[in-house]
């Protein structure tokens, strides 16, 4: 569901002139999707549920993050050698 509303962000772009590229932010999305969701599936009546799940794809599509151009999305790499203080001080 947010590979596809990412490509439905990207696609509604493409008519804009916008400077940087856009798409949905997945960590806010799946907590949004996680609460909802359940809340959806107990709704007895559809046509309910349906506005309530639409409700959901808007709120997710808010939160947008731009991509930036030549930067690095891989984390930093973590020196497991230097984890406690202890190994910077000097030995005696």
């Amino acid at each position: 569901m947010i590979y596809t509303g990412n490509k439905e962000l990207v696609e509604s772009n493409k008519d804009r002139n916008l400077k940087l590229e856009y798409k949905i932010n997945e960590n806010k999305a799946i907590g949004i999707y996680k609460e909802q969701y359940i809340r959806i599936l107990l709704i007895k009546d559809k046509k309910e549920s349906n506005q309530e799940f639409e409700n959901l794809i808007k709120e997710m599509e808010r939160y947008t993050t731009a991509i930036r151009n030549n930067r690095e999305t891989q984390p930093r790499k973590w020196n497991h050698k230097n984890k406690y203080r202890t190994n910077f001080k000097p030995s005696f």
